[in-house]
């Protein structure tokens, strides 16, 4: 309920009141009322034609202290509502520079960020690079060890076989030795039966 309805609703609840009174005080001692005298002092009960008999002051003094409310009351919410508007527009711009501030912090930060992931993924390149060179160069170094180990293992079996042949080359020297033996033996004993 606004204002103006309470105001005319307390202005309505004070002429019943002031009805009661006067109907009471007629209860008790009837008088007669002259039909300006009604008309001049508000009348109990209102009819179309004594609410156009009432005078124009009357009227224009009752609007005149409406009007006065109504404009307190419109005043008083403007300035609220400006007081309301200009508070929230404070705050409001307060918190835009807030968030505008961590915006910038955080585009700088994502900016670093940016810088190091370019940084770190350029060191990661590097090392992949690195890691293949690496890789050849021990698949080349195994490759190599693994034909090295192969020359061993032939070259350990060329000495086995070469021991083995030299083994039966100096038996067959050794035997070769006893013939020789046997035969200067029997040099030795011919030269002896013949003198020579």
């Amino acid at each position: 309920m606004n204002l103006l309805a309470k105001y005319k609703l307390r202005k309505y609840h004070k002429r019943l009141r002031e009805a009661e009174k006067a109907l009471a005080e007629l209860n008790k001692k009837p008088v007669e009322k002259k039909p300006h005298q009604i008309i001049e002092k508000e009348p109990l009960i209102k009819t179309k034609e004594v609410e156009l008999k009432l005078s124009k002051s009357r009227v224009v003094k009752e609007n005149s202290i409406v009007n006065k409310n109504a404009n307190l009351v419109l005043l008083l919410t403007i300035v609220i509502l400006l007081a309301v508007i200009g508070a929230s527009s404070i705050f409001y711009n307060q918190e835009f520079v807030k968030i505008k501030k961590n915006y910038d912090s955080s585009i700088d930060e994502i900016n670093k960020l940016t810088k190091d992931i370019s940084l770190n993924k350029q060191t990661l390149d590097s090392l992949k690079e690195n890691i293949e060179l690496k890789k050849e160069r021990e698949q080349g170094i195994s490759q190599q060890y693994l034909d090295v180990k192969k020359q061993k293992e032939n070259l350990d079996k060329e000495i086995a076989s070469l021991n083995n042949e030299i083994k039966k080359l100096q038996k067959i020297i050794d035997s070769k030795d006893d013939e020789i033996k046997k035969l200067n033996e029997k040099i030795e004993d011919y030269k002896r039966l013949t003198g020579r």
